[in-house]
């Protein structure tokens, strides 16, 4: 009874691995930690979780203008390279990787959407420099694509609304109105530079036809059928295809651009878990995850 949209986020990454490894009698107790990316919150979490365990941490900008957790006591420094759209990411990438070989980082966290797709793009070298917090290269590139995200969901026990793959070479089909226009990514790195799409609710074949245009070129597109109902948020965190938890978010109004809104907290069913760690064992997934659902009724 409800559909999901899962996104690759792990920007709350697993204080608690880091905290078990440092306990350990064999490894270092402090390690340097290099965040990468310009998300406020999730950095100023990071910093501060991880930083009252005696870790040392560097935020790597990857936009001029600094954020909250660069006045953390916990950062050491912050950095800033230039950004991906001005270097373009094959210059951006030669200077990330310029940096891991010239100073000592244990860990390497991205933590938004472009910080990710920057690694994963360049995953082979930059682990090889150093260890990258998140999923394993496969089970990005499964939730990275949101058709193969939904199929993996599918198979973990959650309802699909129909849905139509256009690749890049085919005719748009003769659908049903309204219908949902859904790129497979919502971030991709596309001739040298990071390109971003969104989502669409379109009413007529003139509508469809414009925002096909627009996103055909670069990637393919999904056509969903839009369903009704309240909207509720999956958030799981685990670590090699474990499951170390799981929360439910209920949202208390739905948004017609797809935008956020307040939540209170639901009730985690056997259910939902049996699906969580479904999708966490199948992927072996390492990180944090939300898993956007629609329930009827």
């Amino acid at each position: 009874d409800s559909y999901p949209c899962i996104c690759k986020r792990w920007f709350r990454n697993i204080p608690c691995r880091l905290q078990n490894v440092a306990t350990s009698p064999d490894m270092p107790s402090t390690y340097n930690i290099l965040l990468l990316g310009s998300t406020e919150s999730a950095s100023l979490e990071i910093c501060r979780s991880l930083g009252r365990l005696g870790h040392h941490f560097m935020i790597l900008r990857l936009s001029e203008q600094k954020i909250a957790a660069y006045y953390s006591r916990f950062c050491t420094e912050n950095l800033y390279l230039g950004s991906p759209e001005g270097l373009g990411v094959g210059g951006y990438l030669s200077k990330l990787r310029d940096l891991l070989s010239a100073r000592r980082f244990d860990y390497l966290m991205p933590i938004d959407s472009l910080a990710c797709e920057l690694v994963y793009f360049d995953y082979e070298a930059i682990s090889s420099l150093v260890k990258v917090v998140g999923p394993n290269p496969s089970a990005y590139a499964t939730v990275h694509n949101r058709f193969k995200a939904l199929a993996l969901a599918a198979s973990a026990g959650l309802a699909k609304p129909e849905t139509i793959l256009i690749k890049q070479e085919d005719s748009l089909p003769i659908t049903y109105f309204p219908c949902l226009i859904k790129p497979v990514f919502l971030l991709a790195i596309i001739e040298d530079e990071p390109q971003y799409f969104s989502e669409r609710k379109v009413k007529s074949s003139y509508a469809l036809d414009a925002k096909s245009r627009d996103d055909l070129p670069r990637c393919d597109i999904m056509l969903q059928e839009p369903v009704d109902g309240e909207t509720v948020e999956l958030n799981i965190c685990a670590v090699d295809g474990k499951l170390l938890g799981i929360t439910v978010a209920v949202r208390l109004h739905e948004s017609n651009k797809f935008g956020s809104s307040y939540r209170k907290s639901g009730e985690v069913t056997l259910k939902i878990q049996a699906i969580a760690e479904a999708i966490a064992h199948k992927l072996c997934w390492t990180g944090f995850m939300a898993i956007e659902c629609k329930r009827k009724g």
